[in-house]
């Protein structure tokens, strides 16, 4: 079902598959998910969250295959797949371009399966923290803490990489935004201020760490600037 705030369209990680997964669908024959297993990359059609179906491995292949791959399951579970045929407004991947093998592929899916677990830890405390979930529209893995109705939060996350930077990071983003004259030292990670506030770690700060400190720096970083956060906004 639509909800307001698009999170019907956000993704659940599982570990077993090394994939992102739809909600449970239940309105065909039987409840399933749809997923996109990051190494090697395939389109999974899954009945629960340990027993995959079918995949549909994207290498060499293109979206407009894709497309009728996930149309006939949808068609074999009961379901209309006419809302396949037209690509969303922010759908910028041509239909007959062919997926490829990416440098760091089996590293991203490294760096997702550790983010879920880690902030689900970190979190865990905040009763009114929003489900950890990953946004289709740039990837994220974010949960957000609200005070006043929203007034005042905090959205704590891991990206994957975009316009802003190359390669994964965490961030810790307090609103309303702070002047960038008045935000205090991180210790470890910087502020991000152009375009949006927030507290940024980057992956190569991390992987600078000996690997078995690795997690440890950066639970610890999360939950200082979480702290530092709600000392900006005062609760």
């Amino acid at each position: 079902p639509k909800e307001p705030d698009d999170a019907h369209n956000s993704y659940d990680w599982s570990a077993d598959f090394g994939a992102l997964l739809t909600r449970p669908i239940t309105a065909g024959h039987f409840p399933f998910h749809l997923g996109l297993r990051l190494f090697p990359l395939a389109i999974l059609f899954t009945r629960d969250e340990h027993t995959t179906v079918s995949a549909f491995d994207l290498k060499g292949r293109a979206l407009n295959e894709a497309r009728a791959w996930v149309a006939n399951h949808l068609a074999g579970v009961g379901l209309d797949s006419a809302s396949l045929k037209a690509p969303r407004p922010q759908d910028g991947w041509p239909s007959d371009r062919l997926f490829d093998a990416a440098p760091g592929e089996q590293e991203l899916s490294f760096y997702f399966n550790n983010a879920f677990p880690l902030l689900q830890e970190i979190l865990a405390p905040f009763e009114d923290a929003s489900p950890i979930r990953c946004w289709p529209h740039h990837f994220d893995v974010a949960s957000t803490l609200q005070w006043d109705e929203g007034e005042r939060f905090i959205s704590v996350g891991f990206s994957p990489g975009d316009e802003d930077y190359g390669a994964p990071y965490f961030y810790v983003t307090p609103g309303p935004y702070r002047d960038a004259g008045s935000l205090p030292d991180l210790g470890a990670g910087h502020w991000h201020t152009q375009g949006w506030t927030g507290a940024v770690l980057p992956a190569g700060d991390i992987v600078a760490m000996p690997g078995d400190k690795q997690r440890e720096f950066t639970r610890n970083w999360l939950t200082n600037t979480i702290t530092i956060a709600r000392r900006l906004l005062d609760v």
